[in-house]
């Protein structure tokens, strides 16, 4: 192929037109000074454009030629910013001075620069200063400078002739005289043109830089002089990386494919020009690079290098055939060259790495030529660009695989602060010991399977890989593992895969079933002991699985420490790099390295195919208790070949010493040839920092605040249906809030606030919404993720973050599906104040837990018992929380006394209808044993806590029950341990509590003033109208809360005045948002009762615990009134009385719950079963003050 070289365009020499005009100004005492001024016609690069490059192109004997004149237009990101209107003109400027004439060269569009300066002005000082007064300023300026100076002269010239004459000198003195005011002048105006001349050229110097490319000779001079100690150490590991790829890559077909030779030559790339563009945004860079690599341009070479000249040439050896048969093809291409113009664009930052992005551009299609001889080597090669047309289809196939990715408009764009970011993901934060103890259940999917022969795989999500693989159980459903397996995680937000497999001889293995673990859980309690999590398949339960695991955090190693020299158990990165000269011959391997810890190979490395320089760089990290007993080792193997190539075996103190020395390389032992690069790096673990219990409390972050509004667009288990629905909050897969039930509704309304406490920032919120038809089904599910939330000042303080409008947001299936129903939620999260500072509000909080085994109940707390517990406060912080109004209130059970095996212990609060805690199943009736729960309370001098006792043979049924305040409960249990007994039954258990102030302002809505019981005393009507023909009515009243009657008071005949004298209490769910209406109607026999008025209550005006008498109108237009009674006593008013029934009642009983981490069944009936909306409520209370609440309703008088 006939070489195409080229030269690039150099910046078009400006053909100037010179018009000279002669300004001629009065200056002083009418010196008149000629200044001659230069007008340029530039006829050169104009802004935004980029000089193009004339190549000198050699023509083929097809008469082919590549053709690089043709523009691309210029990305808009990338496009060059415009400095002023008069940049593309070129003004020069120079000046010769004497003692007797001025010359000086100046601009033509000075007069538009003194209106540009005149509208910046006017800009910076305000409308009130119009161009036309400030071009009078200024002219008022250039008249005082002048005449300051004509004055100063004057009042000289006057003064010293006043001297003259009156000390009578000579016309001498006068001479004199005149020759100093001579002299002053030239000097003032010597001044005058130097300074012009000055601030002039700095101008045309920074307009320089703008317009002007910049040659940079003295670089390219530097880099080929450095040219001749680079070019052979960048050749080499060309060869090197390419041939390693070459390996991995070779077509089945090949025997191999190597890069054997690789040179670019003594002559070094070289840049044309440089062209930088500073008015772009400050934390932007953006410049022009003309480069050119044109190795048959000698010009520039003197005689000697041009003798001693090495051209480029790149040599690809392919084998074909196989062994004896097989024959090498040498692929040569040589006498290549390339010429472009790059638009170079770097964002900068003000942290690491410093640079966020870099955006690459060619503004023109580069020039590109080599020389292609696919057959016949360096003699005997033919060049296929002698091929008539195919020089030009190379070409255009080169141009359509670069133009998409950097050709203008298209950027090349390299996320700079991305890739540093993914590098630092690697980075080590710890290791995780887990046990897996057994799994009970398990079933396999397929019906006729039998029972499995169960395993169970540990994979992890950010990598993919397998971590760990437990041992293969014959014949049992509910195998014993009993194993320990140890790993490295790099983040909490990584997530541990359990799969377990169902082993077969034959066939493949089966998968039985998988779920999460998420270690986020172990930020903070690094111990999790006993704990079961479900085995899924297609959300189908399949079995359980029982673990423990245990976290040990990286000890964060001071500015000049090293880690290597710290004693102690760490986690150990091993690392194989590469291996050379594994042979000296003619043979080449596929060669694979083992990683040996202890005599034990812990990794083999992917096959390197026919290179005897193999470059691996594969890792692995292990946690190693004693470094001083641990050995390591590796094994350079290759296929075909029995016995290993070689070995190399050390300690793991020496590695780690010469890695810190930088000796890498190390001769492999029982070979003829070879070495081998091996590194060790040390991080130590905290081991002592993690017990052996798993019984740490977790102080949250702060709260999660949910706002539940609505979903739409359910889907019902039927056709034309209807959906019984609530919304559920789980985190790692706990419960922690649900809402009530809404029934027969595929648009249900809940408007429920859920509180959820925050652990870690790495927690997922998931909110899931329910129906209720039957068996539980999921609808669908939203996901919250707190880490995109939570923020810290710059001092590190939790800053509150509060979402002010609510989202909407679709519902995602099971599967994983977007589906056509949606939630909407509004959440808020509000931090710990106790976060603020890097140590914990009371160190007694963090201690380590010792748990008495002698302990007695006792009704009264017992300061001197030995039982300690986490949650105890000292005095002085007791008090400070109890001035608390918001927070989470946290208990710890330490000792529990039931009456049967399985009873169990519940917590209800407030008018949270499910229990807020339920305590696991025992074998035995007491347990000693460390049991956290918590719940938000929001408002604590209100608060009110109820601890149930559950019959384990009837889910319905509660064998005791004891409530207390909690402001009472914290302070009898938060400085020492509370034993609480229940009356009705055998039944006490210990516990300890404490107060984590969380500062909300909760709405009003919420508040427990805001609902209560209302005592309506209905007291007479007056002068009610007039509905008989006799002039009389037979009154009577009925009042309905939310459009349902809840009481209806007795018919007094024949009056208008009517004396009622009734009473009757409901249940206000929310006096600010129900209404309570009064509708007098008149009896009538047989016939429809006539209305007479309606009376509207205002609820939300009454004065808690207050008595109040009211006289109120009826709205009707006959007139009327009715004299009431009415007291408002507050009361917590669960909320299945609000929205629905899905309570501790008889609906939920057999209803399965996770809030303790392990599966329950509900607690005994309270109320109703589940009801039709929020018009349901007066429903509700009208069936409650018949039954429950009776006593409240008079009996109606029969008619």
């Amino acid at each position: 192929m006939e070489k195409k070289s080229g030269q690039v365009k150099q910046p078009a020499q400006a053909s100037t037109e010179v018009d000279t005009k002669t300004v001629t100004g009065e200056l002083g005492n009418n010196l008149d000074v000629k200044l001659e001024t230069t007008k340029n016609n530039v006829n050169g690069a104009k802004n935004g454009q980029v000089l193009s490059a004339k190549v000198e192109e050699k023509k083929n004997s097809t008469g082919v030629k590549q053709s690089t004149d043709d523009k691309l237009p210029v990305p808009e990101s990338l496009e060059a910013p415009v400095s002023e209107p008069s940049r593309s003109d070129e003004k020069q400027a120079s000046s010769n001075t004497s003692s007797d004439s001025l010359n000086e060269k100046k601009e033509e569009e000075e007069v538009k620069d003194e209106q540009k300066n005149v509208s910046r002005i006017v800009t910076l000082l305000g409308k009130f200063l119009t161009k036309e007064r400030v071009y009078m300023l200024l002219e008022w300026k250039n008249i005082f400078v002048q005449y300051s100076n004509d004055t100063r002269i004057i009042f000289y010239t006057a003064l010293s002739s006043f001297f003259i004459g009156y000390f009578r000198f000579g016309i001498l003195g006068l001479f004199v005289v005149m020759a100093v005011c001579i002299q002053y002048y030239r000097i003032q105006v010597r001044k005058v043109v130097v300074n012009f001349r000055d601030d002039f050229t700095r101008y045309l110097a920074t307009r320089r830089i703008e317009d002007e490319p910049e040659t940079v000779a003295w670089l390219n001079s530097f880099l080929q002089k450095f040219w001749y100690i680079f070019e052979p150490s960048l050749s080499a590991n060309v060869v090197e990386t390419a041939d390693q790829v070459l390996s991995e890559n070779t077509p089945g077909f090949l025997d191999s494919l190597r890069l054997s030779k690789f040179t670019l030559g003594t002559k070094s790339p070289r840049l044309d020009f440089i062209r930088s563009y500073p008015k772009t945004e400050e934390d932007l860079y953006m410049m022009d690079l003309a480069c050119s690599f044109t190795p048959d341009n000698l010009s520039e070479l003197t005689g000697h290098e041009i003798a001693t000249q090495i051209k480029p040439k790149i040599e690809l050896s392919v084998r074909i055939g196989k062994s004896i048969a097989s024959a090498s093809m040498p692929v040569l291409v040589e006498d290549f060259s390339f010429s472009g113009v790059i638009r170079l664009k770097l964002k900068f930052l003000s942290s690491y790495p410093y640079i966020k992005s870099v955006g690459l551009t060619f503004v023109e299609k580069p020039d590109i030529s080599f020389v292609l001889k696919p057959i016949g080597g360096e003699k005997l090669g033919f060049d296929i660009g002698n091929v008539p047309g195919l020089s030009k289809f190379i070409y255009d196939q080169i141009h359509l695989t670069l133009g998409p990715m950097m050709y203008s408009p298209n950027v090349y764009e390299l996320d700079i602060e991305q890739m540093m970011g993914a590098a630092n993901m690697n980075v080590t934060i710890g290791a995780i010991s887990f046990h897996l103890q057994n799994a009970t259940g398990l079933k396999p999917n397929e019906t006729l399977s039998g029972t499995p022969d169960p395993y169970v795989v540990i994979r992890s999500t950010l990598t993919g890989r397998e971590l760990a693989r437990s041992k293969t159980v014959s014949d049992t459903s509910s195998p014993t593992f009993d194993e320990k397996f140890e790993f490295t995680i790099t983040s909490f937000s990584e997530q541990l895969v359990l799969e377990v497999y169902d082993y077969n001889d034959i066939r493949s293995d089966k998968l039985i079933g998988t779920n999460v673990i998420e270690t986020s859980v172990l930020d903070g309690a690094p111990v999790v002991n006993d704990a079961t999590i479900d085995v899924k398949f297609h959300q189908k339960i399949r079995g359980s699985l029982k673990y423990s695991i245990r976290f040990y955090p990286v000890i964060e190693v001071t500015e000049g420490e090293n880690a290597s020299d710290l004693t102690g158990p760490g986690i150990l990165r091993y690392t194989v790099f590469q291996a050379k000269e594994l042979s000296t011959g003619s043979n080449r391997y596929t060669a694979y390295a083992e990683l040996v810890m202890n005599g034990k190979i812990v990794h083999t490395t992917r096959k390197i195919k026919k290179n005897n320089n193999p470059s691996w760089g594969d890792f692995q990290e292990y946690l190693v208790k004693q470094k001083s007993k641990c050995s390591l080792g590796v094994r350079i193997r290759a296929d075909g070949v029995s016995k290993p190539l070689g070995v190399f075996n050390i300690t793991l103190d020496d590695l780690l010493t010469a890695t810190k020395k930088g000796l890498n390389w190390f001769q492999l032992e029982n070979a003829k040839s070879g070495r081998v690069r091996i590194a060790a790096e040390w991080k130590p673990v905290d081991m002592t920092a993690v017990c052996e219990s798993a019984d740490i409390y977790r102080e949250p972050l702060g709260a999660l605040r949910l706002f539940i509004r609505n979903a739409n667009s359910l889907s019902p288990k039927s056709h034309g249906g209807k959906v019984n629905a609530s919304t559920r909050v789980l985190c790692h897969n706990k419960e922690m809030a649900q809402t009530v039930t809404i029934a027969n509704h595929t648009q249900p309304v809940w408007d429920e606030y859920l509180y959820v406490p925050i652990v870690t920032k790495y927690d997922i919120i998931r909110l899931q919404v329910l129906s209720h038809e039957g068996e539980e089904r999921i609808l669908g599910y939203v996901d919250i993720s707190p880490k995109d939330y939570i923020r810290q000042d710059a001092s590190g303080k939790l800053i509150p973050f509060e979402q002010t409008r609510e989202v909407t947001t679709s519902l995602t299936s099971v599967k994983g599906l977007q589906t056509k129903s949606s939630l909407c939620y509004l959440f808020c999260f509000y931090p710990n104040p106790a976060k603020f500072i890097p140590t914990p509000k009371n160190v007694s909080r963090t201690a380590s837990i010792a748990t008495s085994q002698n302990e007695s109940p006792s009704a009264t707390p017992q300061p001197k018992k030995e039982v300690v517990s986490p949650l105890l406060s000292s005095p002085s912080d007791l008090e400070e929380d109890l001035k608390q109004l918001t927070g989470f209130l946290c208990f710890d059970i330490i000792k529990s006394n039931l009456p049967n095996p399985g009873s169990q212990i519940a917590l209800q609060v407030d008018d949270i209808p499910e229990p807020v805690f339920i305590s696991p199943k025992t074998k035995h009736g007491s347990a000693s044993a460390h049991l956290f729960g918590e719940y938000f309370v929001r408002e604590l001098p209100y608060s009110r806590l109820t601890f149930l006792v559950t019959d384990p043979r009837s889910s319905k049924k509660i064998l005791g029950s004891v409530s207390i305040p909690a402001t009472t409960f914290l302070q009898r249990s938060g400085l020492a341990p509370l034993t609480i007994k229940f009356k009705e039954v055998a039944a006490s258990f210990t516990v300890c509590s404490c107060l984590v102030p969380i500062p909300v302002i909760i709405d009003r809505t919420e508040s427990f003033l805001n609902m209560g019981k209302l005592t309506v005393d209905v007291i007479e009507g007056i002068e009610l109208p007039k509905m008989d023909r006799s002039g009389k009515s037979d009154p009577f009243v009925v009042f309905e809360l939310q459009g349902e009657e809840v009481y209806k008071t007795k018919t007094i005949k024949k009056t208008l005045n009517p004396q009622f004298n009734e009473s009757f209490t409901v249940e206000i769910p929310n006096r600010h948002r129900n209404r309570l209406i009064a509708k007098c109607y008149d009896w009538d026999f047989g016939g429809k009762n006539d209305f007479m008025g309606n009376v509207v209550i205002d609820m939300a005006s009454l004065s808690p615990n207050e008595k109040v008498v009211l006289t109120l109108p009826l709205d009707g237009e006959l007139g009327g009134e009715l004299k009431l009674g009415l007291q408002f006593t507050p009361a917590w008013i669960l909320r299945s009385k609000r929205g629905g029934s899905r309570s501790v009642a008889s609906s939920v009983f057999g209803h399965a719950t996770d809030l303790a981490g392990m599966p329950i069944k509900g607690l005994a009936s309270l109320g109703g079963g589940v009801v039709d909306g929020i018009g349901a409520v007066g429903h509700v209370t009208n069936k409650l003050r018949k039954g429950v609440l009776g006593g409240f309703r008079h009996k109606r008088d029969e008619e």
